[in-house]
Parts: C-alpha cells; sequence; structure tokens
C-alpha cells in the first residue's frame, strides 16, 4: 500500500492528550520535554494537565497541538511506520515541514508559537468569526459570501458535507442567516479570529519576515500543501506556499482527493482526536480501496 502521514490542526485538542504516547514511548517523552525546552514554559503539563479552556486558547492550542502530532509521528516511526508522502491540516502543515525535514523539530515549533500569536492578534478579539457549513451547494455558498457583504469566505473545504466560512463577525451573521432562509445549517465555531481570510494579512506579513529568518530545505518526502492540494519537496515553493495559507482557504477535500489520484491508499492520522480521518470517512464513502486510521491513541496504533 502507497501510505501517507496526516497532521492534525487546531481543533482536535483534549484535555490529555498525548498522555499514552508520553507514558509508552521514549521518544514521545523527549519530545516533550524538548517543547518545553525550546518555548521556554510548560507545553507538556498544558497537554497532559491542561484544562479545555486553556487548550483553547490559541496561544496554546498551536504549540501544544504540534508537538502531540510530532511525538505520535516519532513513535510511528519507531513502530516501522513509514509514508511516501505527507499532508497537514493548517497548522497540521507545519508539523508536516518538520516531519519532511524542511524545518527542525525546534525552528518549526518556534514559528507555529509566533504563528499562533500573530493569527490572534491579526484582529480585535470579538470582529472576526468562523462557521461550519453542512452539505451545501458550492453555487449557494458562493451566492450567500456576496449578499452578505463585507469580507466572508470558505476558509476550510473539509468534506463533501461540511465547508467551512470565516470572516468579519457581521458578515459571516449575515450568510448564515441567508443559508438558513435556503435551508441550509450552520453553526458557529468557538474561535475568536477568521482564519484563512484576508483579514489575518498582518499575521502573513508577520510570518513572512519570521520566514526569512530560518534555515529551509528541501523535503525528503512530498508535502501536499494546503494552498494548492499539490506535492512539493522545493524548500522555495514550500515556503512561499505555507505563508499563503496564511491567507487564503484550506484546500483539505482537494488534497485528500489529489493523493488518492497520485496512488496513496493508506491514510494515518498522526495527532489528537480523529478529525481528518472523520473528513476522510465522508471524501472515500464510494472508494472502498482506501484504509484510513487515526494514532490519537498508543492502543489505536499498535491495533
Amino acid at each position: 500500500m502507497k501510505q501517507a502521514f496526516l497532521f492534525s490542526g487546531q481543533g482536535a485538542q483534549y484535555p490529555g492528550m498525548g498522555r499514552d504516547y508520553v507514558q509508552s514511548y521514549d521518544v514521545s517523552r523527549t519530545i516533550f520535554s524538548l517543547a518545553d525546552q525550546v518555548l521556554g514554559r510548560p507545553i507538556s503539563k498544558l497537554c497532559l494537565e491542561g484544562s479545555e479552556e486553556e487548550l483553547r486558547l490559541t496561544h496554546n492550542t498551536q504549540p501544544c497541538t504540534f508537538t502531540v502530532d510530532f511525538a505520535i509521528f516519532q513513535a510511528a516511526r519507531q513502530e516501522g511506520y513509514a509514508a511516501e508522502g505527507y499532508a497537514g491540516f493548517s497548522l497540521g502543515e507545519y508539523v508536516a515541514l518538520a516531519a519532511s525535514g524542511v524545518l527542525s523539530f525546534e525552528d518549526a515549533l518556534r514559528l507555529v508559537q509566533f504563528r499562533a500569536d500573530a493569527m490572534q492578534g491579526a484582529v480585535p478579539e470579538g470582529t472576526g468569526a468562523m462557521a461550519a457549513i453542512k452539505e451545501c451547494p458550492e453555487e449557494l455558498l458562493g451566492e450567500a459570501c456576496h449578499k452578505a457583504g463585507g469580507i466572508v469566505q470558505p476558509a476550510n473545504y473539509n468534506s463533501p458535507r461540511q465547508t467551512v466560512l470565516s470572516g468579519e463577525a457581521a458578515a459571516v451573521a449575515r450568510a448564515l442567516e441567508y443559508l438558513k432562509e435556503n435551508h441550509v445549517r450552520g453553526v458557529l465555531l468557538p474561535v475568536s479570529a477568521p482564519f484563512h481570510t484576508p483579514l489575518l494579512e498582518p499575521a502573513r506579513k508577520a510570518l513572512e519576515e519570521a520566514f526569512a529568518k530560518l534555515v529551509w530545505h528541501d523535503a525528503v518526502m512530498p508535502v501536499y500543501l494546503n494552498a494548492d492540494a499539490k506535492p512539493h519537496t522545493d524548500k522555495e515553493e514550500i515556503r512561499k506556499l505555507v505563508l499563503q495559507q496564511t491567507t487564503s482557504p484550506v484546500l483539505w477535500m482537494q488534497t485528500i482527493r489529489a493523493m488518492r489520484r497520485d496512488g496513496f491508499d493508506a491514510f494515518y492520522e498522526m495527532g489528537p482526536g480523529h478529525t481528518l480521518s472523520g473528513f476522510n470517512k465522508t471524501i472515500f464513502r464510494d472508494d472502498p480501496g482506501v484504509c484510513f486510521r487515526t494514532f490519537g491513541t498508543v492502543e489505536a496504533m499498535r491495533a
């Protein structure tokens, strides 16, 4: 089978995530300890003992989820799992960069912390919003965004059954009302920033400066990127498209379909929860030749 590793993003976190990996693998325990040293704060304690409220803060969510994803990746490698391609959902894309050798773990983690704070600070609290839309025709979704006025656009193409809108809070609310009038259900998400929209341009500019200070390498394994749903190994292409991801939609459904067309038939999700596997189950509902698993727990990985 042609195997791919997929890395979870923000929203997959939960209290105690990664605990069984820390208890079972020295390599995972080393990653947690290294994360504490790199950021100079107790990332491991937040992951293992932090409350749901603490983990929901973007300042904590992104570095914590990044650390858990990478700790699971290291354990999977020790167990003999290997992949011929990587992809990550939004934040998870940065894990893919570290896994494929584009950035060191330390540099990628520092960058993730910088990204979290830059994204949160790009827009005043309460002025941005995101909403998950269920089973909506693309044409109707476009109408809703157009008629809402202001800045609102698709931010995540998760699966055939779910797209996420993001933008100015008032515009998102008007789009939801229009969709409701047309019998389409939408639910506001518990986030305070309009991720993956032009409103995050201040964060993109800040990240561009941070990117320039790091040493980037060509990927040892192709990384399928959110911005164009295509595989890349060239460091300059990767740097450009990862930066673009800050203000452009996450083309997750398109990415997974591209990987399938390229021959991937086994998809292993590495990170807390099983969000990506849930998306993939819908994407592959008419394709019985695909295997997908989540390695959120040691038990799941060893099954």
